[in-house]
């Protein structure tokens, strides 16, 4: 397609419904950002919704037609990648594989390996997993079962009529080698960067992690844990079960979440937080201790009362 920055600037209002503002002459913000647009399509998906960001944030795009565009530019097809599956891989026969299943990998019985997914060599995908496309499997990764990794992100835009349309979530999931992904899990695909798990990554039964996510190396998550969409954690974070992170919340390096708390703003490295929202422990505790200190105060009052 011709990507040049006058034709862009023609397609555009056509392409998301909508108009462009800005005369798009050479030398005008628009036309710059125009270029900027041009060069996000030759260097990511990443670099171009800056750009869509940055039109939009100069005024030379309605919002909502920012969205249309955002959606039609990411509908790409999937990658070349075709059907592949190692000789020393085992599949189970009801199996469904359409994706690449690298060598001493065991897939499991009613598992589905999507086109344009990865098993990496000696990954196991126990009953029952599915595997959407562009998700990648990293070496020796336990999946198990009922797990679904890569599903569609719970995104929405919308319409010009008022109603929300489901967003598309093409970037796929990343896990990084030596993962365990726990039996009814799910972590969905990303938007325009793929949600990445790193390298020993546990994840135990009933976990949601959301769109966009990233967890760092060695984290461990327990039962029902969830994690929002955009949010970050570090190498080896701790969180018990029940435990919550809120949309875009960073937790530190080496940081525990208490089981049933809920980290609503960025939690430091190293340290251990509680409650809902959560905070650092002891002032958690200190402040469940006032708690019941004013609760028994006021009950023995009122013993004095009826006394």
């Amino acid at each position: 397609a011709d990507l040049h920055v006058g034709h862009l600037l023609r397609q555009l209002p056509a392409q998301v419904a909508g108009h462009v503002l800005g005369t798009g002459q050479p030398g005008s913000r628009t036309h710059q950002l125009a270029a900027a647009i041009e060069v996000g399509y030759k260097d990511g998906m990443q670099t171009l919704l800056h750009a869509l960001e940055e039109l939009y944030a100069a005024g030379a795009i309605a919002r909502t037609d920012m969205e249309r565009l955002m959606v039609r530019l990411f509908r790409h097809p999937l990658e070349d990648r075709p059907t592949s599956i190692a000789p020393s891989a085992q599949i189970h026969p009801t199996a469904v594989v359409e994706g690449v299943v690298e060598a001493g990998a065991k897939i499991g019985p009613h598992c589905w390996v999507a086109r344009g997914s990865r098993i990496g060599s000696c990954a196991r995908l126990e009953a029952n997993v599915s595997v959407y496309p562009r998700v990648d499997v990293g070496e020796r990764c336990v999946l198990l079962a009922g797990s679904v990794v890569g599903s569609r992100g719970f995104g929405f835009r919308m319409r010009p009529d008022g109603t929300e349309a489901p967003v598309e979530h093409r970037a796929g999931v990343v896990l990084g080698p030596d993962c365990l992904i726990g039996a009814n899990s799910v972590v969905a695909a990303g938007f325009v960067e793929p949600t990445t798990l790193g390298a020993g990554v546990c994840i135990d039964s009933s976990v949601q992690v959301a769109h966009n996510v990233r967890v760092g190396d060695r984290s461990m998550l327990a039962a029902h844990v969830d994690l929002a969409g955009h949010c970050t954690l570090g190498k080896g974070v701790r969180m018990g079960g029940g435990a919550q992170v809120a949309g875009g919340v960073t937790v530190g390096d080496g940081a525990v979440l208490l089981a049933s708390s809920g980290a609503t703003k960025d939690v430091p490295p190293g340290e251990v937080w509680s409650g809902l929202p959560a905070r650092p422990v002891w002032e958690w505790r200190r402040s469940v201790a006032a708690l019941h200190d004013r609760q028994g105060r006021k009950e023995r009052a009122e013993e004095a009362e009826k006394a």
